[in-house]
């Protein structure tokens, strides 16, 4: 079924909310408070990305618990433009099977309104930890390739449409 603009998502006591395509939504200066708040960028980079938020977890306080963002860029060669996904869950909210299933559906809704603007999603793994062979398998299994590492060592991952 095709994610509709501003769609839900439900994972246990958390919500998924879709602001892609909604740049006024407040929700975007709550999750640059986030990041700001968790050390992990500074305010011009964290209000740059708020632009690139695709879906906002909630949990059942209506507190943010995560986020996901997407931005477009070329990957393979130039032209050849590609989603770039990131996410971020707070640690107090990181539970069994919510990284799958928010990048599950972040691709999913990326997928249904590329149109011609997007090959698919790519995944460059920052963080070490999404290195490890267990992370991997899970990765692979809600249908990503590795594609190989980047000049860093980053463990390089696609989804195409």
């Amino acid at each position: 079924m095709p994610l509709q603009k501003n769609s839900e998502h439900h994972y246990g006591d958390y919500r998924l909310v879709n602001i892609f395509d909604d740049p006024d939504n407040p929700l975007r200066a709550r999750v640059t408070e986030l990041w700001l708040n968790a050390g992990l960028l500074n305010r011009d980079e964290a209000v740059r990305r708020s632009g690139e938020i695709v879906f906002v977890v909630m949990d059942s306080n209506d507190e943010v618990a995560g986020v996901s963002t997407a931005y477009l860029d070329s990957f393979r060669s130039p032209g050849d433009c590609y989603y770039f996904y990131r996410m971020y869950i707070a640690p107090a909210h990181r539970i069994h099977g919510m990284m799958e299933f928010i990048t599950d559906k972040t691709r999913d809704y990326l997928r249904d309104t590329a149109g011609d603007r997007a090959s698919g999603v790519v995944i460059i793994t920052e963080n070490a930890k999404l290195m490890r062979p267990g992370i991997k398998q899970r990765i692979r299994h809600i249908g990503f390739q590795h594609a190989g590492k980047n000049p860093a060592g980053l463990d390089i991952w696609v989804s195409e449409f």
